[in-house]
């Protein structure tokens, strides 16, 4: 049993336990929410919940126990350092061991492992995540002509196109900060947003005034939704927190008719991750109206669900994956029990409303669709009249946490802009970029070479 865990920094992600010998210690990753960002190794008490920091700018280590040494992770090398299992103390210096083990930045995870006989067996390659990758913003026709690539580049992510079409909305990552940023379309010119904590996921008011966004920071003690003006002309402030009952805020929307913002929360208790709509009627009323849109009775929401209202605010689209795989559904709004339509039959994500015509567009892999859609009204309900999925183009896209939503539509010049690859023969992020490193290199008697490689301190 671990005592108190749960007592640990919530705003740190915590990842890879091993547990030592003496089996009261466990050995576990924290980061925040990109691993090869900050993670560090605690030593955690399982007994008495307590925890102390050991290596700094690591992830994903191991204790070996029949050499002493505490193995792990950085830059896509395996690292190693003396350990002394009595008093729990580093024993040594860090040195590298291995290198190009291929890793995931954004998870901490490297592809390793060793026996207890010595053998170490690991995949060699490099660090297959978008965390230290650079990406493109191409402007995507319907018919998936290249019309040009923006003038932005780095690690960046989390498109949202103002509702008047003339700005861009963007996440910029540096190290394990991220800030919002604006791309204006007719000056050609991007301009920062936010200078506090760890802002990201941004969305636009209805009038494209302000800018929504979650911002975290563990020593500015900032974890909330803030607001700022879109042209930059005032400071950023907080218009929503509530930790007693969120942990997280993705935001997905703000609906045009009501002005409520959509968002998604883990919440503090597992399995119990939902989606909310929040009043941003009042800012400085404390006790903003909160409601959870029950969209996915029978599985729990997801967080790359990109819900979103349509142009005229009746209707919200969603993703879920209750039927075992991800599909798109449509229900009325508000009342979202007045009706449900599947408009996918495979696999797809990232629903866009045209904001234009009635066509919604979604993606499946780098596949991407349109429907049609048509309103049809009784005297008590709405139907949906729907046409089939139509296929529209094929490009690469980089789509993940760090990423999400990476393509937005803009109607007023009817194409698409897309996160991609600067170099799709040198840098991917789908299953091939792991398919491609598919080279298990196996070492004998690595335990023999640990123990010369990096021996103990004279001292100790």
């Amino acid at each position: 049993m671990v005592y108190a865990f749960d007592k640990q920094d919530a705003s740190r992600v915590y990842r890879w336990p091993h547990v030592l010998p003496d089996e009261k210690t466990i050995l576990v990753s924290s980061s925040s929410e990109v691993a090869d960002s900050d993670s560090i190794l605690l030593l955690y008490d399982k007994e008495n919940g307590t925890s102390q920091e050991l290596i700094t700018n690591a992830f994903n280590g191991r204790f070996v126990e029949e050499t002493g040494h505490i193995v792990f992770v950085r830059d896509s090398s395996l690292w190693a350092v003396p350990f002394e299992l009595d008093n729990l103390q580093i024993a040594g210096n860090e040195k590298r061991v291995i290198e190009d083990i291929q890793t995931n930045g954004i998870l901490g995870s490297a592809a390793y492992s060793f026996s207890k006989n010595g053998r170490l067996v690991y995949l060699q390659g490099t660090d297959v995540a978008v965390a230290t990758a650079d990406l493109d913003m191409n402007v995507v026709s319907r018919s998936g002509d290249l019309i040009e690539t923006i003038d932005i580049s780095g690690r960046i992510g989390q498109l949202a196109i103002s509702p008047d079409n003339s700005q861009l909305s963007y996440t910029a990552y540096k190290n394990s900060q991220s800030d919002i940023w604006v791309w204006n379309f007719d000056r050609e010119v991007a301009g920062r947003r936010t200078f506090d904590g760890t802002s990201n996921r941004a969305r636009w008011s209805p009038d494209a005034a302000t800018l929504l966004f979650n911002n975290v920071s563990t020593t500015q003690n900032l974890r909330g939704i803030w607001t700022v003006r879109s042209d930059g002309s005032a400071q950023a402030f907080e218009v929503y927190r509530d930790p007693s009952n969120f942990d997280s805020y993705q935001l997905q929307s703000l609906s045009v008719t009501d002005n409520r913002l959509i968002f998604f929360s883990r919440a503090l208790q597992i399995g119990q991750a939902a989606l909310w709509s929040l009043d941003l009627s009042n800012y400085e009323n404390v006790e903003m109206d909160i409601k959870q849109l029950k969209v996915s009775p029978n599985t729990e929401p997801v967080w790359w669900a990109r819900a979103a209202t349509s142009r005229d605010g009746r209707l919200i689209s969603y993703v879920s994956n209750e039927s075992g795989s991800n599909q798109i559904y449509i229900r009325p709004y508000p009342d979202t029990d007045l009706g449900k339509w599947q408009i996918s039959a495979i696999d797809a994500v990232s629903p866009i409303w045209s904001g234009s015509s009635d066509e919604i567009f979604f993606r499946s892999g780098n596949s991407f669709f349109k429907v049609e859609y048509e309103e049809v009204s009784s005297e008590s309900k709405t139907f949906l009249n729907l046409s089939e999925p139509e296929f529209l183009f094929e490009h690469t896209i980089v789509e993940n946490h760090l990423t999400f939503p990476a393509y937005v539509y803009n109607p007023a010049t009817d194409n698409f802009i897309i996160l991609s690859t600067s170099d799709n023969d040198s840098l991917q992020f789908s299953d091939s970029a792991y398919s491609d490193q598919t080279t298990l290199t196996v070492v004998e008697n690595w335990f023999t070479e640990l123990s010369t490689l990096v021996p103990k301190s004279t001292s100790n």
